[in-house]
């Protein structure tokens, strides 16, 4: 009767939401649509329960393996789908994409076919150390399926075919960081939330990920998702086979991205914190848990340490790219308001949800998340950086995008939605598992209440062979068969339910159902209206034709090869955000020079500007353009579709450039193999030797046999190129590989040694593995005395070098102890002082202090060309001299210094230096664009040697906003 009257209801439902499809776009029509699909919704659960729950029991039964991995399965075939045009030869070829194809291009044919990680390379701009900048990740993904399908589908197909799989990859890592935590139930729910991820800049997502091809980092982070599932089975159960595999993706994903050593940083003393809040057992003390999740992270970094330490030890060669983002009360608003990571106001709510059911139920791992989320999300605002003061630590710290930590605020707050809808049904971190041992057979007759708690009958027992990357059985006990665990069947646990029974008393009465869905339906309507606004378009970017005018183009080149045997480059005119032909080299081979900016090529010295006398010095021949180029020094030669190739009127041909008198010549001019050899004959005193080659640190020179010292120099008006002293004799130059590569080598080597003993630990003597385990046990009771030792010395060594190191040279850093006055004639007003803030009216904005800001460098032809500055904040008012007077100055022959407006007022800006009331000397305010880093320099040579309280006095001539900041270098 009830099954009759439940398919009555039903049917009603149905009838109801088809007429309001029918009545049009109405809100009355629109109500009965929604109001009609959820009564359907809520009265076909029960009818379908009893028959879902009987498929998923036989299908555990006769292919359990089968059920276990179909919710994974599912979720990499979900994020394959957007893909489906890579069958086609549909590739992502925009923004970055193009330099990620060039960049593993050469990885396989330049550093692989060289035997080398790192190098120089003249391929791209005037020449470049390849494998010290942007990280190798990406370039060993992509070179992977390049090598591992010989070679067969060509580089733009196994390029589309890669990004494919790591788009994949990343929704399957949030799918096992759900599963093996929360289940495949709460899996399922994390991997579609990162599959529906529309994201926005720094922020992850399929906009940033495949739209703006930032896909590296994502697949980083991945492998921080991976390596943190991992630290399950190490923190529950230990062993060194699991700290090998865990230490597996650590290392991938720094070489990924750096920004996973700030992850792990962040997220595993959280975790350790959320696993040293459950009751330890007498085999497993916190401090053992620590010791082998801090072992498995820092053996992955180990491993990446050949890549590493020369990124970190070359740092000066690349431009900075860190940032600040809004407030962190401003990222609160945008969170609530869903205006934060493109993803709706509902995600936000039920991950609030989820947190404060987290701490009410004490679920480990919502705790850890909901710590992690909460942590990285201050950690990506300006304020964190502010607040802390980080830049007065170390200028490295403002390389790092704090705004990208929204990578891991994602899978922490979606991991807590899973636990607002299912609850903490495995909420363990790193918890042990049960040792009851699971029923053989499904339950025949499941009770009717509605299960709210883990299974109580997981086996404990670990997995013999765990895999390389977390696979289904990875750190999680197999459930009961009557519990499935799988996407529908916990889908019927939510429901309320699972039991066949569809009685009154399991079910909601029909009253309720149609209540419900007449009061949900106006709330559920606007989201449904507006849900395409969250979603991403599943878009791929392609430019198929690309690739057959390159190919075309490359072909010409080879014809005219016997005509231009010499060294040439091609230069490429792109578009500020146009970098499709950076991806020139992997189709033609040649030298590229290209135009325009991308954050992929980091380096300082890339000359991307469109300049024939550059052109000249590069030894460009050919210019190759979207549109024919009408300036007089380039001359049409051939067009490939869209491509119009240029000649370059008088080319020159010469590598080095003789500053003076006397001649060289080129012996050898090999600077990516074996070196540079000149002779030089009739040079004077003071005359240098310049190479048409860009000038990094790792150069190194000589002259018959005795070293010189290698200095930068300009040419064309470009600045960075080598240079060294010319004198008669030979000179012999060489790109070397410095101490940071032989020691990451070492490391890395060392590292990779400890992995193979891990994965033997099981074939080691008996005898040395007692001995080990004699070892362990004795530093295991005596860790946590260590760690307070390590920690109390760190602390003492901190403070000792705070309390004896000399005073700060910046004038930022000097704020609190300076006095501040508006001065008007003879009066001076003072301006009240709050630690290092100088308050000089009830304005907020106007104060003398230290801020943060993004500034751009000089002549920067991209918009996020720049780096983040502390500097000294001061509000020029008109009528006033603005004077900061610092006492104790020794000064020497200038003070160096820099300022930038962010806002231009009316009349003319000035700093003045005073000493004793007279001027020594001064600098006209920035001119040109606001949010330019400009230098400048207050000669002080007549003074040098004297110690003196000195004056620093900005002055406006007229009215406006005047937003200034400034800092100088103070001596000593």
């Amino acid at each position: 009767m009830d099954r009759r009257r439940r398919l009555i209801e039903l049917g009603v439902a149905l009838a109801i939401a088809l007429l309001g499809g029918l009545l049009g776009r109405g809100v009355v029509a629109s109500w009965l649509a929604v109001a009609g699909g959820l009564a359907a919704f809520a009265f076909a659960v029960p009818l379908l329960a009893p028959w879902a729950r009987a498929l998923l029991a036989r299908a555990e039964r006769q292919a359990p393996r089968l059920v276990r991995a179909a919710p994974g399965a599912a979720v990499v075939f979900a994020a394959l789908v957007p893909f489906r045009g890579v069958l086609v030869g549909e590739v992502p070829l925009g923004h970055d994409h193009p330099v990620h194809l060039a960049r593993a291009w050469h990885f396989v044919h330049e550093s692989l076919g060289r035997g080398r990680l790192h190098g120089f390379s003249e391929l791209w701009f005037a020449g470049w150390p390849a494998g010290y900048d942007y990280p190798i990740g990406g370039d060993l993904w992509v070179s992977t399926f390049y090598l591992a399908t010989f070679g067969a589908f060509g580089w733009t197909l196994t390029y589309g075919i890669a990004v494919a799989a790591m788009y994949a990859v990343v929704v399957h890592a949030h799918y096992t960081f759900g599963r093996v935590y929360l289940g495949r139930a709460a899996g399922v729910l994390v991997g579609a939330l990162a599959l529906l991820d529309r994201g926005a800049g720094n922020e992850g997502g399929w906009s940033y990920t495949i739209e703006w091809g930032v896909w590296p980092f994502a697949l980083g982070m991945a492998f921080v998702l991976y390596t943190l599932s991992l630290l399950d089975g190490v923190a529950r159960e230990g062993g060194a086979r699991r700290i090998a595999w865990a230490a597996l993706p650590a290392a991938f994903s720094v070489l990924c991205h750096p920004f996973a050593i700030v992850a792990y940083v962040v997220a595993v003393p959280l975790f350790l914190l959320a696993r040293g809040a459950q009751p330890p057992t007498s085999s497993e003390r916190w401090a053992g848990v620590a010791a082998r999740c801090a072992a498995a992270v820092g053996l992955g970094v180990g491993l990446s340490a050949a890549w590493l330490f020369p990124f970190v030890a070359s740092g000066d060669w690349f431009l900075r790219f860190g940032d600040l983002y809004v407030p962190v009360e401003e990222v609160a608003r945008r969170l609530l308001r869903g205006e934060l990571y493109g993803w709706a106001p509902l995600i936000s709510v039920l991950a609030i949800v989820g947190a404060a059911r987290s701490f009410r139920r004490r679920i480990p791992v919502g705790v850890f998340c909901a710590g992690l989320a909460l942590l990285a999300l201050v950690a990506s605002s300006r304020t964190f950086v502010e607040a802390l003061d980080l830049g007065a630590y170390s200028s490295s710290l403002m390389r790092i995008p704090f705004q990208r930590m929204a990578y891991l605020v994602k899978p922490a707050a979606f991991v807590l939605v899973a636990i607002a809808l299912f609850g903490g049904r495995r909420g363990r971190v790193g918890a042990s598992a049960p040792s009851s041992a699971p029923s053989s057979a499904p339950s025949s007759a499941p009770s009717s209440a509605p299960s709210s708690a883990p299974s109580s009958a997981p086996s404990s027992a670990p997995s013999s062979a765990p895999s390389s990357a977390p696979s289904e059985a990875t750190s999680e006990p197999s459930p009961p068969p009557a519990e499935a665990m799988s996407l529908a069947s916990e889908a019927l646990h939510v429901a309320g339910s699972t039991a066949p029974s569809t009685s009154r008393a399991t079910w909601w009465p029909t009253r309720y159902v149609v209540l419900a869905a007449l009061a949900f339906a106006p709330l559920v309507l606007p989201l449904l209206s507006e849900a395409r606004a969250y979603l991403p378009n599943f878009a791929v970017a392609t430019d198929v034709a690309l690739e057959g005018e390159l190919r075309a183009f490359s072909a010409w080149l080879d014809a005219r090869r016997a005509e231009d045997p010499d060294f040439y480059r091609v230069a490429y005119v792109d578009g500020s955000e146009d970098h499709d032909l950076k991806a020139a080299i992997a189709f033609t081979g040649r030298p590229a020079l290209h135009s325009g900016f991308t954050p992929a090529t980091t380096y300082r010295h890339r000359y991307d500007r469109v300049d024939p006398a550059l052109y000249r010095v590069l030894g460009v021949r050919y210019v190759v353009a979207r549109s024919p180029l009408t300036e007089p020094w380039a001359e049409p030669l051939e067009r490939f579709g869209r491509l119009h190739v240029h000649g370059l009127r008088a080319p020159r041909t010469e590598r080095v450039t003789l500053e003076g008198e006397g001649r060289v010549e080129v012996l050898r001019f090999e600077p990516e193999g074996a070196g540079v050899e000149l002779r030089v004959s009739g040079a004077a005193p003071g005359d240098r030797l310049v190479l048409h080659v860009g000038s990094f640190s790792g150069w190194r020179a000589w002259r018959d046999g005795a070293p010189l010292e290698v200095e930068s120099r300009p040419l064309a008006g470009h600045e960075g190129f080598v240079s060294v002293p010319a004198a008669d004799g030979r000179t012999r130059l060489a790109f070397v590989r410095g101490t940071s590569e032989h020691v990451g080598l070492v490391v890395s080597l060392l590292a990779m040694l400890a992995l193979g003993l891990l994965f033997a630990r099981s074939r080691w003597p008996a005898g040395v593995t007692a001995r080990l385990d004699r070892a362990g046990a004795f530093l295991g009771a005596r860790t946590r005395r260590l760690a307070a030792g390590a920690v109390t010395l760190v602390a003492l060594v901190f403070l000792a070098v705070a309390l004896t190191r000399p005073p700060p040279r910046a004038l930022v850093d000097r704020l609190a102890g300076i006095q501040v006055d508006l001065v008007r004639g003879d009066r001076a007003d003072r301006c009240e002082r709050e630690g290092d803030r100088h308050q000089c009216s009830d304005e907020d904005w106007n104060y003398v202090g230290r801020k943060y800001q993004w500034f751009a460098y000089p002549g920067a032809v991209h918009p996020t060309e720049g780096e983040v500055r502390r500097c000294v904040w001061a509000h020029p008012v008109v009528g006033a001299d603005l004077r900061l007077r610092v006492p104790g100055v020794r000064l020497g022959d200038a003070i160096e210094g820099g300022h930038a407006l962010m806002n231009r007022g009316a009349g003319a800006l000035s700093l003045t230096a005073y000493v004793d009331g007279e001027v020594v000397d001064q600098v006209g305010g920035p001119t040109g664009p606001a949010y330019i880093w400009r230098p400048f320099s207050l000669r002080t040579g007549a003074l040098a040697g004297r110690v003196v309280d000195l004056d620093l006095v900005v002055r406006s001539t007229g009215a406006g906003p005047w937003h200034y900041c400034f800092d100088v270098d103070l001596p000593r």
